[in-house]
């Protein structure tokens, strides 16, 4: 593996550090497309940013956030962290 490659698991995007000798999750795995949302969830990115908004997801712990778009939802594991964690990035902005 070269250094700084990108490894497509089906659950996450990893980067094997040739220096360290480590695989590390990419920091921006939030950064996807609404192809991607609709294919995985069944709605655009836009439907979901309202949906979190509307739950106050800013004002929550991420682990509750994520356990919400879960069960009330739907959503699997992975995308609903991704959700949450894209949701939370873009009040950042």
């Amino acid at each position: 593996m070269l250094r700084g490659q990108v490894v497509r698991t089906p659950r996450r995007a990893l980067v094997w550090n040739y220096q360290s000798g480590r695989i590390r999750m990419k920091s921006d795995y939030w950064n996807v497309s609404d192809e991607q949302v609709i294919e995985k969830t069944g709605k655009p990115i836009a439907h979901w940013v309202k949906t979190l908004k509307t739950f106050k997801a800013e004002t929550r712990k991420s682990n509750d956030v994520v356990a919400f778009l879960q069960e009330s939802h739907g959503v699997p594991r992975y995308w609903a962290r991704t959700l949450t964690t894209l949701y939370l990035k873009s009040l950042e902005a």
